[in-house]
């Protein structure tokens, strides 16, 4: 530490910096199966270097390590995506959000066996529009928090509007999404599944705002139709098909991990 405090005196106008040592791996994982039947679950990273994971399947480990969604995971078994694990894992470095997904990477390496490659594919998708430039419909509104700045979001995710939108962050349902201090590239990731192809936000529009979309869902089916008319009708948006390459995950060789 001496020698760096003298380098930083000498090199005077040059930049300098030192950053904390990034671990390479887990110090500590610890690996279960999940048979409690529910069906939702998360992860978090939380202070002193520990990443916790509650009731999720591997297909959803997979996206938190490489970025890749679900929907652009081909090949490995049927478990990955109907077994669900509880994780505990602490890294003895410092751990950023940033790190994360290299270290979950390493976890699937070493406790599943993972074998994977990424490609780029041509790839089905939606992107989504401005159906006038400029102009956003009545379900889109300028965000009344911003969730970039932490005591705002405090009181943004304390908070709700009136009519169901959380002050910071979103809530979904069949047929429903409400979101507070969000960007359209996050409207974009959440019509994903309800679509059944990637959404691709080409609006070229930054700014956050406060939504509401209500349409009618299709049970069993992508919801193509009635969210078309309802992301024109309420939020002044349309889908656009396209065909684009796009990053996908090859799984070339995964295993059920042995639990500890």
């Amino acid at each position: 530490m001496r020698n760096a405090i003298v380098l930083t005196m000498v090199l005077g106008a040059c930049t300098f910096s030192l950053s904390a040592q990034k671990s390479e791996a887990f110090d500590v994982v610890s690996i279960r199966q999940s048979r409690s039947g529910e069906g939702g679950g998360g992860s978090l990273l939380l202070p002193g270097g520990r990443y916790s994971a509650s009731n999720i399947p591997v297909i959803v480990l997979l996206d938190a390590a490489y970025g890749i969604p679900p929907e652009r995971v081909v090949g490995g078994p049927a478990w990955i995506r109907s077994d669900r694990y509880n994780i505990e894992a602490r890294a003895d470095e410092a751990v950023t959000p940033d790190d994360t997904g290299r270290l979950v990477q390493r976890m699937l390496r070493d406790r599943f066996q993972l074998k994977a490659r990424v490609e780029q594919r041509e790839t089905d998708v939606f992107v989504l529009l401005a159906a006038k430039p400029g102009a956003l419909g009545s379900g889109a509104r300028p965000a009344a928090f911003d969730c970039t700045n932490m005591e705002s979001a405090k009181k943004g995710l304390a908070a709700m509007s009136p009519d169901g939108i959380p002050g910071c962050g979103d809530r979904r349902a069949p047929g429903r999404y409400r979101a507070g201090g969000v960007t359209l590239e996050s409207l974009a990731d959440a019509l994903t599944p309800a679509l059944g192809r990637p959404v691709l936000d080409r609006t070229n529009i930054t700014s956050r705002f406060d939504l509401a979309l209500d349409w009618a869902p299709q049970p069993g089916t992508a919801d193509e139709v009635s969210l078309v008319t309802a992301l024109r009708e309420q939020l002044g948006l349309r889908l656009e098909r396209q065909r684009v390459p796009m990053d996908t995950l090859v799984i070339e060789q995964i295993e059920r991990p042995v639990e500890n």
